[in-house]
């Protein structure tokens, strides 16, 4: 089981920005048991914010996901993913 802290998030310049501007609290908790899978539905997250902000997408760059999915290491395709969100 992986569990990922994301009661705060970054979308440029992390882990320690030099921008408070690009912090948001987005108050939540990720489980999973597919790093492949979390990693893909982070990076929506993150990527959303970005272009929110007028940034670019750094999907292309963050290789590693589509990798690690050809190489069945996890689930890499977005439709594939459930998501339960539970809003507390």
């Amino acid at each position: 089981m992986i569990i990922l802290d994301a009661t705060e998030g970054c979308f440029d310049g992390g882990p320690v920005p030099e921008r408070p501007s690009v912090i948001w609290r987005e108050s939540a908790l990720y489980f999973d048991s597919d790093p492949v899978a979390l990693d893909r539905v982070a990076g929506s997250v993150i990527g959303r914010k970005r272009r929110a902000a007028g940034l670019a997408d750094v999907a292309p760059i963050s290789r590693h996901i589509d990798t690690a999915a050809a190489k069945k290491l996890g689930q890499g395709d977005p439709g594939m993913i459930e998501e339960i969100v539970i809003r507390l």
